[in-house]
């Protein structure tokens, strides 16, 4: 049974001041709950679930995440489920730590840093994509919408469990980006498929999904590349987690 205040507590996880405030967020689907419970990183909270995901599935939870077990019925899982068809099972748990450093590859991706993304389906997409091709870490500047963020968390299929993630705006990123070569995704600029795997690990940066990337972030890159079309092309740009798959494809680990 589902009380009040477990009502209250994960229906405000659907926002970011509470989200911040307690350091949770919540995850939603069977494959994505038992990807979340094979995190060691994870620090499960709750585990609300259906009685048929239990009668099918509470025999494979470990003894400490049968006690966080909390049955509730369909009606109750509406209240507190970001989705319209919701699932059998919601988790709560702990925000991982976000990672304070930048990883230094000897050649390929170190990362991709996203400046200013908005799009939730984005967000989660380039974490997918990043998880696909081997990119150990997405970093993102504090404007972009929140990991944590439901949607996101939906997009990415488990990926944010396995990707590095780290909130670093420019400034930060000069100071920690060590030996990496910064690369600029821009409309014009050396063709990506004339880049190569530097010696040195990259961090390639793709910017807001209608301004593109800053003045700022142009100034501190090393080189900028861009996705050439079809020169008939009618289409004005690519979406940023369209843009991230094709750079990783060429670029990634």
């Amino acid at each position: 049974m589902l009380t009040k205040n477990q009502e209250k507590y994960v229906k405000g996880l659907h926002q970011l001041k509470n989200r911040r405030r307690t350091g949770a967020f919540f995850f939603e689907g069977h494959k994505m709950a038992m990807d979340g419970f094979g995190e060691n990183r994870l620090e499960i909270e709750s585990i609300f679930a259906l009685e048929s995901w239990v009668e099918a599935y509470a025999k494979d939870l470990t003894p400490s995440l049968a006690q966080k077990l909390i049955v509730i019925s369909e009606r109750e899982m509406k209240k507190i489920s970001a989705l319209k068809t919701p699932t059998p099972i919601l988790v709560v748990a702990q925000q991982p730590a976000m990672s304070q450093t930048i990883s230094q590859h000897s050649e390929g991706m170190a990362a991709l840093y996203l400046e200013g993304i908005q799009n939730p389906g984005n967000m989660g997409t380039i974490l997918r994509v990043a998880d696909w091709f081997g990119v150990e870490q997405v970093i993102a500047t504090s404007d972009s919408v929140d990991f944590f963020n439901p949607k996101v968390i939906q997009a990415s299929m488990s990926s944010i469990f396995r990707v590095k993630m780290s909130v670093m705006d420019l400034d930060m990123l000069a100071q920690k980006k060590g030996a990496a070569s910064v690369v600029a995704t821009a409309m014009h600029g050396t063709p990506i498929q004339k880049m190569n795997k530097e010696a040195q690990p990259m961090i390639v940066m793709i910017g807001h999904e209608g301004k593109g990337l800053s003045p700022k972030a142009f100034a501190m890159s090393d080189t900028t590349v861009t996705i050439p079309g079809h020169p008939h092309k009618k289409a004005e740009s690519l979406n940023a987690a369209m843009a991230a798959g094709i750079i990783c494809a060429f670029l990634g680990g």
